[in-house]
């Protein structure tokens, strides 16, 4: 690869063990074109994914001595559940400075017998989110 680039090369690693081998420490001695950035063993501010491991363990605590057989199970179950409560999943995001990503809060929230009723539950939603919400009228057609 550095033959290609023509240029240092820096790569981030986490702390796998081959990362952190001495045989690994050796070769990146040796090539002054090498420098290397190892990642803290935990850094969930880097790794937003890193709460939500911490969120599935902890939910798994109390479960996992009485049904280790099942642990697979249970874990796939609580990552499937998450998937749909994408507040939770944006406040990993927050949580480790990244900003939430933009959704379109769909028709549901659009409803022609209580329009006032709608804006309050969008207003409610966005501000969950940590977003600001702007209403621009709807001009009749």
């Amino acid at each position: 690869m550095h033959d290609l680039v023509k240029a240092p090369i820096v790569p981030v690693w986490d702390r796998l063990n081959t990362h952190v081998s001495h045989a690994m420490r050796h070769l990146i001695n040796e090539w002054d074109w090498l420098t290397v950035f190892l990642l803290p063993t935990y850094a969930p501010e880097l790794n937003p994914v890193e709460y939500l491991w911490a969120h599935v363990k902890h939910s798994l605590a109390n479960l996992a001595s009485t049904a280790l057989d099942r642990l697979e199970a249970l874990a796939r179950n609580r990552l499937r559940r998450l998937q749909y409560r994408s507040n939770v999943l944006d406040g990993f995001l927050v949580a480790s400075g990244k900003r939430p990503p933009t959704r379109n809060l769909g028709a549901d929230y659009c409803t022609r017998r209580d329009p006032e009723r709608s804006m309050r539950r969008m207003t409610s939603k966005t501000n969950r989110l940590g977003l600001t919400v702007r209403f621009q009228p709807i001009p009749a057609a």
